[in-house]
């Protein structure tokens, strides 16, 4: 697995790059979906290098303990993690990322590998390669035919969403309710797997009747997101 640190002897990374749209050596702007992140960045600390490294390691273990499939296709999608560290000012905190001009780099905030809840950085990791994998189908089909202009309730935001934000949000929040549904099976004993698995499936329920009520979609379109719900149900189906 290819981690990409930045620190202050690596920023030729980021000015070399031909497809990231910089405004400074400092600032980035990350398109995915409907939502657009302008943030700072600045060199991470070299000495917590090591635990930002020990703790991707350990959540990428746990990954392929549970579930070997998904890790494998995780580390065929994904070429690299770009660690980077932003302003403890900054009132949006960008825990972590995508961008559809940069496919196959996963954004991650050295936060979120320092501190101990780690399976807030394995969800981060599944959220952003479940992604990459919906950005990589967009690239063949459209899957969402809505208007951007239009806008719905998602339960991942404050606000509202296009439809295309709130397809990625349900796709996202279904593969990680399956992964933590394997992880609760594997120890029904586990209060944290639990709650993280509800409160996706929540979401995910949510997502989808939106999707279902306003959705305009590509039968491919239809068929992925349908097939998540099967999945979603026989979950709810036999599980806890």
């Amino acid at each position: 697995m290819h981690y990409e640190f930045h620190s202050s002897n690596q920023s030729e990374y980021l000015k070399n790059s031909t497809q990231e749209k910089l405004l400074s050596s400092l600032e980035y702007v990350l398109y995915v979906c409907d939502d657009v992140y302008d943030f700072e960045y600045v060199d991470i600390e070299i000495e917590n290098e090591s635990l930002i490294r020990n703790s991707l390691n350990e959540t990428f273990k746990i990954i392929l303990d549970i579930d070997s499939e998904l890790y494998r296709e995780l580390i065929k999608i994904v070429d690299e993690f770009f660690i980077f560290r932003t302003h403890k000012r900054d009132s949006n905190i960008v825990y972590s990322g995508s961008d559809f001009n940069k496919l196959g780099t996963v954004f991650i905030n050295e936060e979120i590998c320092k501190g101990d809840n780690i399976y807030f950085l394995v969800d981060k990791i599944i959220h952003e390669s479940a992604h990459q994998v919906l950005l990589s189908i967009m690239t063949l089909d459209e899957i969402v035919l809505n208007d951007d202009r239009e806008r719905y309730p998602s339960p991942l935001r404050t606000g509202l969403r296009t439809m295309n934000g709130i397809y990625h949000a349900a796709f996202v929040l279904y593969r990680i309710s399956c992964f933590f549904n394997k992880l609760v099976k594997s120890d029904p004993s586990n209060t944290k797997a639990i709650i993280n698995l509800e409160q996706n499936v929540r979401q995910f329920k949510d997502c989808y009747g939106v999707i279902s009520n306003k959705g305009v979609l590509t039968n491919a379109g239809k068929n992925i997101i349908d097939a998540c719900n099967s999945e979603i149900e026989a979950i709810l189906d036999g599980i806890y």
